[in-house]
């Protein structure tokens, strides 16, 4: 049922009005405050940097072959024409190759494509020393992903607007000069790690985005639900079903519709993360292991592959006793 059935009109307008601030004022209104929005950043301050390497396989192999700069690279788990890419240059996505797609289907959108088997212990070593060159700036406080790490910024040495971006010029130059010329990174500021992760895919490749309290949740308008962590198919089709199509539907919602749609207080929680509200959750101490290695077409059969499923059975128990 539509939000707008499932609750009273007149209970939603007073719902924006509570929420949403400066969104129900006059279309000049607003106009006016994302004006002003630049100036008031410099008297702002914001709680975490988020940094995302930018097509980061990829870029590992044109930093170590210098031949494959400026041209469109795919990395593939094997050498395949089956399998599909797992990452891809910025010059291949330009051509609309992706994540996903398809080596066969890569070389036609994208003739003279180089395609390049993947080297997870190079990554491995690249992601130490970018996080060495991270934290010669500022310390890490989470390792996210290989490609991505979470800052908390703390007190006016790192947390004003401008502060933080002048670090965040730093961390970029730091990974080019101690790393690598070819690895960029787009890096989000933020009141909360949540809308850092956002900010650091709302520009890219190289991009330095800041969401500030003052901003939001206007500034997160042009974004897509689905663009919001935690808000995946299954839960985007949940959103649409009740008539929640647009990030701005979305930020009109009070908490207990939030929590209808979400199920409990995970709903409370996004509410509360929309608005730049900075807090943890503690970590559920249930969790999943898994291991996986591709095989090229000739191996993916049995008895080729039992060697590399013992391996890789063995490797499972490893991470759940050291776990």
């Amino acid at each position: 049922m539509p939000l707008d059935k499932q609750f009273p009109l007149e209970t939603q307008k007073q719902n924006q009005q509570q929420t949403q601030g400066p969104s129900t004022a006059p279309r000049q209104d607003r106009q006016g405050s994302a004006r002003d929005n630049k100036s008031s950043q410099a008297e702002e301050s914001v709680n975490w940097l988020f940094l995302d390497l930018n097509s980061y396989f990829a870029s590992v192999e044109q930093q170590e072959q210098p031949k494959l700069r400026g041209k469109p690279i795919a990395v593939v788990p094997c050498m395949a024409e089956t399998t599909c890419c797992i990452a891809a240059s910025y010059e291949a996505k330009a051509k609309g190759v992706k994540t996903g797609t398809l080596v066969a289907e890569a070389r036609l959108i994208c003739p003279g494509i180089e395609i390049v088997e993947a080297r997870q212990k190079l990554y491995v070593e690249y992601h130490e020393a970018i996080k060495a060159a991270v934290e010669t700036c500022v310390p890490i406080t989470e390792t996210v992903s290989i490609d991505e790490v979470a800052c908390r910024l703390m007190g006016r040495s790192e947390q004003p607007v401008p502060v933080a971006r002048a670090l965040a010029q730093r961390v970029k130059q730091a990974i080019r000069e101690q790393v690598g010329d070819t690895l960029r990174c787009s890096i989000g500021l933020a009141p909360n790690r949540m809308l850092a992760k956002v900010a650091s895919n709302m520009q890219k490749p190289d991009g330095l985005t800041v969401l500030t309290s003052s901003g939001l949740p206007h500034s997160l308008y042009r974004l897509k639900p689905q663009d919001i962590p935690g808000i995946g198919g299954r839960m985007n089709q949940r959103l649409m079903a009740r008539g929640v199509h647009t990030m701005e539907q979305l930020s009109a919602l009070n908490v207990e519709q939030m929590r209808i749609l979400w199920g409990g207080m995970a709903g409370e929680r996004v509410w509360l993360w929309l608005r730049g509200a900075d807090f943890t959750v503690p970590k559920s101490t249930h969790k999943s292991v898994g291991h996986q290695h591709v095989l090229p077409p000739k191996k993916a059969t049995l008895p080729p592959a039992s060697p590399t499923n013992a391996a890789t059975l063995r490797r499972i128990a490893s991470l759940q006793y050291s776990s």
